[in-house]
């Protein structure tokens, strides 16, 4: 009597691809395994899958994947090995990880005339890396900004201080764990130069046939508070216009 052989149950399962967080819940095959075959036997998968992780977002496990689109057409085998010997059995269920997304936030800073402190402000920040269409704010509580000294200068160090995760916050859908935050701590600025007039008064005197002037004082009301200007006169010599005897004489001082 005739015997019958019956296809072998096999099954073909897929292993998805971790990802790095995309905004999407995309997923996609990493490589397809067939379990139950026979001795050395091998089949392999040509077709297309089309794989859905269970969340667009970042976890700090695995999420799980749902694969379709299965075709037994697309199966096919190496050497002796023929798809038709087996029943094969889809397996669609997978696992992977999303993982979150580099991104970072950036600050520049104010120039400013020189005032006498370090104190610094914040003229903007950035978010580089951020997938299109998500967006995110800075609240700055607590955060202060200071140039590394109060001298004048161009391309000065400008420091935040306290700016970090807690600051960050979302925009609509955005979610800070969806991202991995570097904070740039540092932005450059200039200190201008505070421009300032110095005058000073001369002494009246007695005809002496000269036009000889003697300065007496400096006025440095235009210098800031808590700093400290001189003016060096070597070489200077002071001089009315006229030796003449008048009033309301101009003094003229002259670098020699």
């Amino acid at each position: 009597t005739g015997a019958t052989i019956t296809a072998q149950p096999a099954t073909m399962s897929v292993v998805a691809k971790d990802k790095t967080y995309d905004g999407n819940q995309d997923a996609t095959v990493k490589n397809v395994v067939f379990g139950g075959l026979v001795g050395t036997e091998n089949l392999r998968y040509d077709g297309a899958l089309t794989g859905v992780f269970a969340s667009k977002d970042a976890a700090d496990g695995v999420l799980g994947v749902t694969f379709s689109g299965y075709d037994l057409n697309s199966v096919s085998g190496d050497g002796e090995a023929r798809p038709s010997n087996y029943a094969i059995t889809f397996v669609p269920g997978a696992s992977a990880k999303i993982t979150p997304k580099a991104a970072t936030v950036s600050f520049a800073a104010n120039d400013k005339e020189y005032d006498a402190n370090a104190v610094a402000t914040r003229k903007s920040y950035t978010f580089v890396g951020l997938v299109s269409g998500e967006s995110f704010t800075l609240n700055e509580n607590g955060v202060t900004y200071a140039f590394n000294d109060k001298t004048a200068a161009a391309g000065k160090t400008v420091t935040a201080s306290t700016y970090g995760l807690a600051n960050v916050e979302p925009v609509g859908d955005a979610k800070v764990s969806n991202y991995s935050f570097t904070f740039n701590q540092t932005a450059t600025a200039k200190i201008k130069k505070k421009p300032i007039s110095i005058r000073y008064s001369a002494k009246d005197k007695t005809y002496d046939g000269t036009a000889a002037a003697e300065r007496d004082a400096f006025d440095y009301s235009e210098v800031l508070s808590g700093d400290v200007v001189s003016v060096v006169e070597s070489g200077l010599t002071y001089a009315f216009q006229s030796k003449e005897i008048a009033s309301g004489v101009t003094a003229e001082g002259k670098d020699a």
